[in-house]
């Protein structure tokens, strides 16, 4: 019974790799995320900004 209660550690190893793993994804997602907000903003603002020139 204590084999199933004690996970070999690579198991462990793996977890871990993966959580980092997917915390880095979502982390780079966040970063591209945002960064492409403000683009985005900068880009509108930006049209405003010649349109009320242009009027």
């Amino acid at each position: 019974m204590n084999q199933a209660g004690q996970r070999p550690s690579r198991c462990i190893q793996q977890q871990t790799l993966v959580k980092d793993f997917c915390q880095i994804k979502m982390n780079n997602a966040l970063v591209l995320y945002q960064q492409t907000f403000s683009e985005s903003l900068s880009i509108c603002s930006h049209q405003v900004d010649t349109k009320v020139k242009n009027d």
